[in-house]
């Protein structure tokens, strides 16, 4: 699913150091590779796509990503073309090369002219979204039943909340991200709305939706019947996607309204855990007063302008899988890490719209600062699953060497993967511990901080209704 990873040290030019890492690194390269590389397509699939062609599968395979490019052949090693983040490219140069000077190698016999590398430093500051903002987006919800769909065994409880001693219309956009139940793979989502008064404590449950003030369709309507699919560790049937909550007037045009935040409760009855998610934050940039209108009325553009900029970059610490730094002498402590990816370039506008794609690259940095690269996917609108072997396919502590790694991901430009250019992209991390000989397991959400580029969310203002505000507010003050 993910390409092979190659390993090099990070780029510290003239430095003993660095050529210390990088031999460290070539010798753990040899040592890794047969255990990273990607096994070959089947038979009839020079892609390795397997999956349905629709627009939600999960992931998109770049052509040749399951080559054994990592591998010399007759001609010697693989070479490709590498970019950078000021839009130059070098040619002919390896994975480990590319990757020990900054770049993004971009496959085996790729030339410039193919790469059409692209500029993507980005101006914006780092953000962290712990702040009430105009826009929620929760990368992340659920709903699981048991094998034959009629029962619930885990949910997702949405809180969200306003601040601001005024009332408010929301807009809510629920969006499926994982294979629908029919096994085709259309785009699937749902607008609503409603009204959040001053002092209403509003929430909803994914599984039921919410009839009240704020309406939100349940979560299995974008499904077939029984909804979801088979969740291959437990058995559960499980329907995974996104929800976008943003402030709006009494006509649904955007407005400025940094006073939302949330909350997102994720509950899983069979294994008798819950993890709580915050939602990310995106401020207004545009306008000044307090309930003012911004930016086109069918579009939330993440552009730094009109609100926040989406991220690019994200970053997050963890252990590595198979660590034992959190055990004591009478408890073994194993954790395992999820990740769930969304593309932030949804235009829902056309009749038929195209789903937006990311260009995801995964770098692993250990505690010793060696560079672990050249792990990435193409992201086709949402995508979750273990950043371990099934999943990203990352190493374990015994490849890296250390209890702790830095993760980060980003938004990379591959013209196989998006013509029109990556997506930026928006994560939300989970980790769970597991505590032996006792039968005791928690989940917690892990915090991203991210660095910013432009994003769009594209939602026809047709349809729109503003239900009747039970309590009329004096127009707000900032």
């Amino acid at each position: 699913m993910w390409k092979s990873a190659a390993v090099c040290p990070s780029a510290r030019s003239g430095s003993a150091r660095l050529r210390s890492l990088r031999l460290i690194a070539l010798l753990m390269m040899m040592l890794l590779l047969p255990s990273l590389v990607s096994p070959a397509p089947a038979s009839g699939d020079p892609t390795g796509d397997t999956g349905p062609a629709g627009p939600w599968d999960a992931l998109r395979p770049l052509v040749g990503e399951r080559e054994r490019r990592d591998e010399d052949d007759e001609r010697g090693p693989r070479v490709g073309a590498c970019c950078f983040d000021d839009g130059t490219c070098a040619e002919k140069l390896t994975e480990p090369e590319c990757c020990a000077d900054g770049g993004a190698w971009t496959g085996a016999d790729v030339t410039c002219m193919d790469a059409a590398c692209a500029a993507i430093a980005s101006a914006f500051p780092w953000m962290r979204f712990d702040h009430p903002g105009s826009l929620l987006v929760f990368p992340h919800i659920e709903v699981r039943w048991n094998q034959a769909g009629t029962h619930v065994t885990g949910d997702t409880i949405i809180q969200v909340a306003n601040d601001f001693g005024a009332s408010v219309y929301l807009r809510t956009l629920l969006v499926r991200g994982s294979a629908s139940s029919d096994g085709g793979g259309d785009w699937a989502y749902a607008v609503d709305g409603g009204l959040l008064t001053a002092n209403q404590p509003a929430w909803w449950s994914a599984e039921l939706g919410s009839t009240g003030p704020i309406s939100i369709r349940p979560f299995a309507a974008l499904d077939g019947i029984p909804a979801g699919v088979p969740d291959p560790d437990t058995g559960e049937r499980v329907l995974l996607g996104a929800l976008f909550v943003w402030a709006v007037d009494e006509t649904g045009r955007p407005i400025r309204w940094n006073h939302l935040f949330g909350y997102a409760t994720i509950v899983r009855h069979l294994s008798g855990d819950a993890v709580t998610l915050l939602p990310a934050s995106f401020r207004a940039v545009e306008g000044t007063d307090n309930g003012s209108a911004i930016g086109p009325p069918d579009a939330l553009p993440l552009d730094g302008t009109t609100y926040e900029a989406a991220p690019r970059v994200l970053l997050f610490d963890g252990p590595a899988e198979g660590s034992s730094a959190l055990s004591t002498t009478s408890s073994l402590v194993t954790t395992s890490t999820s990740l769930t990816l969304l593309a932030l370039r949804l235009d829902l506008r056309p009749a038929e719209p195209e789903p937006a794609k990311a260009h995801a690259v995964l770098s692993v940095w250990n505690e010793n600062e060696v560079k672990f690269c050249g792990v990435t996917t193409c992201v086709t609108c949402w995508w979750h699953g273990p950043l371990s072997e099934g999943g990203a396919g990352l190493g374990t502590v015994a490849d890296y060497q250390t209890d702790w790694i830095r993760m980060r991901v980003e938004a990379r430009h591959d013209a196989r993967c998006a013509p029109g250019g990556s997506a930026p992209l928006l994560a939300a991390a989970f980790r769970r511990v597991c505590f032996e000989p006792a039968p005791m397991r928690t989940r917690s959400a892990i915090p991203i901080i991210a660095d910013g580029m432009a994003g769009l969310i594209g939602i026809s203002p047709v349809g729109f209704t503003s239900p009747p505000d039970p309590d009329p507010d004096p127009p707000p003050d900032e």
